[in-house]
């Protein structure tokens, strides 16, 4: 699985099979499934706030970028946008602030009919103004 890419949704779908006296058999397809993993996000300092930025997914059809003040808990939705960059100056309708620790992370959907499916989170990114 060398070539899973962190940037691209994927639609698999396995079987398994047994070979018996040099004769394959083999079991039913399973149901597909897609996945992707969540993107990783750059963060720079941009005036009085920061600028998030990740490489595109490919097939995703928005991003929703969540953000808090406390590492594990308390995360709220920032933003879903089409594009992949976003600069925050505010969280919570206040002024980001100085000497204190945000911690923001990003999820890319996408749909399969009419089921959204979106990467799992697996950690939040931080920053801190100086």
């Amino acid at each position: 699985m060398k070539n899973i890419k962190a940037t691209q949704f994927y639609k698999v779908r396995i079987r398994s099979y047994v070979t018996i006296n040099n004769k394959v058999l083999y079991g039913a397809w399973s149901d597909y499934k897609i996945f992707g993993q969540q993107p990783k996000v750059n963060i720079k300092k941009a005036g009085k706030g920061v600028k998030l930025t990740w490489k595109k997914v490919k097939g995703a059809k928005n991003y929703t970028v969540y953000m808090s003040t406390k590492r594990n808990s308390g995360f709220k939705k920032v933003k879903t946008l089409k594009k992949n960059s976003l600069k925050i100056t505010k969280f919570k309708k206040k002024k980001i602030k100085r000497n204190k620790t945000y911690y923001v992370y990003v999820v890319a959907t996408t749909k399969s009919g009419k089921t959204k499916i979106k990467t799992p989170v697996s950690s939040a990114y931080w920053w801190k103004l100086y």
